[in-house]
């Protein structure tokens, strides 16, 4: 305290100018304070300016980050409504194939029963026509059995009645051929009995007799080869 009176003292004996700049200098001082603790404040204000720059491309960069993420997450979502949809129309298309095969197999099912009951009416028409064939096939054998026993006692009836014929035929051989040895015998006297009547006959017709006689011998003769050559 006892400083600051002294001082206070010296300043009341200064000279004006001194005091004039004295008292500029307050003003000034506090001015060059306000600027420099502006200054301070600015260089805060810039800093925290940076940060809120830095923290505001942070979250500019977060934020495209995540219009990015979301853009993709849309186009997955969007791929997958396309998938879904892929899927939803494929199984539309199994359900009508499915459904197509439900029915194919309906009428495969249907033509099978029609196809059993008419191999079920083929079996008894096939048993019928079996049967109707064994009684065929047993009456064939018995039309056949006696078909045999017929042409084997016509056979047999034809070998007798050949047998029999050419015995015919034999004996009647024989006998023509007998026939016709004694023919030839009688000829044979006949030719001798004219030789021996010729010699016979009177010499006193000699033109008549010697040319008719030859003559009619000639004839008989001839007529009496003629069954000899048969």
């Amino acid at each position: 305290m006892a400083r600051a009176k002294s001082l206070s003292g010296r300043r009341l004996k200064m000279p004006p100018t001194v005091m004039s700049n004295r008292r500029i200098a307050k003003p000034v001082r506090k001015i060059t304070e306000e600027i420099n603790a502006l200054k301070l404040l600015s260089g805060q204000k810039e800093g925290e300016i940076k940060d809120l720059q830095a923290e505001l491309a942070t979250a500019y960069k977060e934020q495209t980050d995540l219009i990015e993420q979301v853009q993709q997450k849309a186009e997955k979502i969007d791929q997958l409504c396309e998938e879904d949809n892929m899927m939803k129309a494929e199984t539309l298309g199994w359900k009508q194939n499915i459904d197509r095969l439900a029915s194919k197999k309906d009428t495969a099912r249907a033509q099978l029963s029609s196809i059993g009951h008419q191999l079920q009416s083929m079996k008894e028409e096939s048993l019928a026509q079996a049967q109707k064939i064994e009684e065929l096939e047993a009456r064939l054998a018995a039309e056949l059995a006696k078909a045999t026993f017929e042409m084997k006692k016509l056979k047999a009836d034809m070998e007798v009645a050949e047998h029999s014929k050419y015995h015919s035929r034999r004996e009647n051989l024989e006998e023509i051929h007998a026939r016709g040895f004694n023919l030839a015998v009688d000829i044979e006297n006949a030719k001798v009995l004219k030789a021996e009547a010729k010699a016979l006959v009177s010499f006193d017709d000699d033109d008549s007799g010697s040319t008719s006689g030859p003559e009619s011998v000639g004839d008989s003769d001839d007529e009496d080869a003629a069954p000899k050559e048969n």
